[in-house]
């Protein structure tokens, strides 16, 4: 449902675009690693770290032909991750969901957002050379 023009700028089809922000836009703080969202709460969407389509997301007032569409994107890429805690010298596991958004997906070992290859670039993508090690 992504496609590409001339010049090689991705473009989602409902006009939704998003530019990919700079450690410096973000104010000292990085887009490169990936988001942190609460398992259980993911589980409910059907699936493990299943982000979207959510049934939260009421979608009642769109025409059917673009309900289908809209619930068929892969706005998101997420991976469960298992984390270790140590409080009071007790050892605590939780599990949590490792999300990029399009078009990066999370890295199964360092868990920082990595282009997906042979997707279309993101529209900024190239002021994170630094950040994504390019």
């Amino acid at each position: 449902l992504i496609f590409s023009v001339e010049g090689g700028r991705p473009v989602i089809p409902f006009y939704v675009a998003e530019r990919v922000c700079t450690v410096k836009d973000l104010g000292g703080e990085s887009q490169v690693q990936a988001c942190e969202v609460d398992y259980d709460q993911l589980k409910e969407n059907g699936a493990e770290c299943r982000l979207w389509p959510s049934p939260r997301v009421d979608l009642s007032s769109v025409e059917p032909v673009f309900r289908k569409h809209i619930t068929a994107l892969e706005w998101y890429s997420c991976l469960p991750q298992e984390k270790t805690f140590n409080v009071a010298g007790r050892k605590f596991t939780e599990k949590v969901c490792r999300c990029c958004c399009f078009p990066f997906q999370p890295n199964p070992v360092t868990y920082q957002c990595e282009h997906i290859p042979g997707a279309p670039p993101a529209p900024g993508m190239e002021f994170l050379r630094k950040e994504l090690g390019n």
